[in-house]
């Protein structure tokens, strides 16, 4: 059922939105990081001191603290960003969430990274299967019940 995926998506994004976006590295939940790695514009209203967190699990006002019971929506978010280090579903987010904030900006959306991890895999997979041809067909040319049963000149 695709309502079910884009009420899924809707969950997904809503929360980068309204919950993870609009509190990190604010007033209420400071970043402790150093703010030379994130120069540009986008982070002029970030707030960054000493005592604060490196995650959005530290924030003393977020719904995902530490010790907080974790609803799918979040645990899936969370399980994105460590395993495939990207932040944001379809666009790319300004802060890493769940990982420590001191990686610096995230490079790709969660999009991006998934979409590099398959076409690579996908690579990995061809250069296995045209490697083998190559074999057979070497071995082949070699042999000579092979070249009996292929050749078009027998």
């Amino acid at each position: 059922n695709s309502h079910v995926g884009s009420d899924f998506t809707n969950k997904l994004q809503a929360a980068y939105a309204t919950n993870l976006a609009t509190s990190f590295c604010s007033a209420t939940c400071p970043c402790a990081s150093n703010r030379n790695l994130f120069p540009s514009a986008e982070y002029a209203s970030a707030v960054f001191r000493d005592t604060g967190t490196s995650n959005i699990m530290g924030c003393p006002t977020s719904l995902y603290r530490n010790n907080a019971p974790k609803d799918s929506t979040i645990e899936f978010l969370e399980n994105l960003e460590k395993k495939y280090e990207c932040s944001g579903l379809c666009t790319r987010e300004k802060w890493f969430y769940f990982h420590d904030v001191n990686m610096g900006p995230p490079l790709y959306s969660c999009q991006e990274s998934i979409m590099n991890y398959v076409s690579e895999k996908f690579m990995r997979i061809y250069g296995i299967v045209l490697t083998l041809s190559l074999i057979h067909i070497c071995r082949c040319r070699r042999s000579t019940l092979c070249r009996s049963r292929w050749s078009p000149y027998h």
